[in-house]
């Protein structure tokens, strides 16, 4: 199953890593977020601060793209619903809870 982790603050800052069944990952990052070289298989950069919906819609298309099942947010599992107790949802839930963030 290809998971994508969400990573607020640990080096590499970015937003996060897609990892693959066999342990390669893609880093996904985005401005104002630094790259130290760790041994990414791949990089994906989105210029922007990730502040619209609009600036989201690549990601998730990204996110989509590469296979993507489940997401690990271990923020953001203590705040929504839908998550198991490891901190993982569905990838499409995750999509709908940044989503509603934008909609208020």
């Amino acid at each position: 199953m290809v998971t994508f982790s969400v990573d607020y603050r640990s080096p590499p800052s970015g937003l996060g890593q897609i990892i693959h069944p066999n342990g390669a990952m893609e880093l996904v990052h985005y401005d104002g977020c630094s790259w130290n070289n760790y041994p990414y298989t791949d990089d994906h950069y989105f210029d922007s601060e990730l502040d619209t919906i609009e600036d989201w819609t690549p990601v998730f298309q990204l996110l989509r793209e590469k296979g993507v099942e489940k997401v690990y947010d271990s923020e953001m599992s203590y705040d929504e619903d839908g998550f198991d107790d490891n901190g993982m949802t569905s990838l499409e839930n995750w999509i709908s809870i940044i989503t509603d963030r934008f909609s208020y």
